[in-house]
């Protein structure tokens, strides 16, 4: 592809992906869309210093954020309807729906991010060279999704708790869980950053193949054990998925639960910013 076709495909993607937005916005009040997207471009602010240089990597920055919160987001909600279903065929149908969001859910939605961050090298191939290049872009991509996901998240909170449920949804949710979908989609972008060095073709298939493993073993992890500790000692619900039967506690809120996503997405997050923080040696 000339590098003038590229340049167009990139314009029309970033003005279709920023209509798709305001179009999905539309019916959100402004409130929860800045409580939903404010936490996130601020993180997405920080992770794009990681790797500040030209004006195309920041364009590129937008399209990965945009590409995480429109692309990544519809296509995996298409996904997650039908995976009862899928699941069911299988397993009794009370498994399923037990199951679709413990262990199907990180799968297909990792598998969404994945393909976006395939679209963004595809268009982007020279700005992304190595495996710093390939974790900013999948910490992005994942922060847009994470953005567009607490949209629905804290518009319950809102519905259920009133102002003081929408201000624990964005602490949780926005500032809390910030980073976890980032550090996982970060995980494979890592391994498609890495596979873009010389390496035999069935080595870049093994590296790539890895990283997405890791990613969806993190994000199951996450959805199946840290998630569930989290809601058991912040509601403590009478059945699973239930209402919380009283409002958390400051030390549940600001000592437990911080210290138990420290546990689960810190060491995932401390090992992509020490590979950014390797030497780099361009191909």
């Amino acid at each position: 592809m000339s590098a003038h076709r590229r340049a167009l495909l990139r314009a029309l993607l970033l003005v279709l992906l920023a209509s798709a937005l305001a179009w999905r916005l539309t019916d959100t009040s402004a409130v929860i869309a800045t409580a939903a997207f404010g936490p996130a471009i601020i993180y997405a602010t920080l992770v794009a210093l990681l790797d500040r240089r030209d004006r195309a990597r920041t364009t590129l920055s937008f399209a990965a954020f945009l590409c995480g919160a429109v692309l990544a987001t519809s296509l995996a909600g298409a996904l997650n309807d039908r995976l009862p279903a899928w699941i069911g065929r299988v397993v009794p149908s009370a498994d399923a729906h037990l199951l679709a969001p413990m262990l199907g859910a990180p799968v297909v939605e990792e598998a969404a991010k994945s393909v976006v961050l395939l679209v963004l090298l595809l268009l982007w191939r020279e700005q992304t060279a190595d495996a710093r290049d390939g974790i900013v872009r999948g910490a992005l991509v994942g922060l847009g999704f994470a953005a567009m996901e607490n949209v629905l998240y804290l518009s319950l909170a809102a519905l259920q708790g009133g102002p003081a449920g929408l201000a624990r949804g964005i602490y949780l949710r926005g500032v809390l869980y910030g980073l976890n979908h980032a550090a996982f989609t970060a995980t494979t972008g890592a391994a498609l950053g890495a596979a873009q060095r010389n390496l035999a073709r069935l080595a870049r298939a093994m590296v790539v193949g890895v990283g997405f493993g890791l990613a969806v073993a993190q994000h199951v992890l996450w959805n199946a054990v840290a998630s569930e500790a989290i809601i058991n000692v912040l509601c403590s619900p009478l059945i699973a998925g239930g209402p919380c039967r009283s409002v958390p506690s400051p030390s549940s809120l600001y000592v437990t639960a911080p210290i138990l996503v420290a546990v689960f997405i810190g060491p995932g997050v401390v090992t992509l910013l020490a590979i950014t923080a390797l030497p780099r040696s361009r191909p």
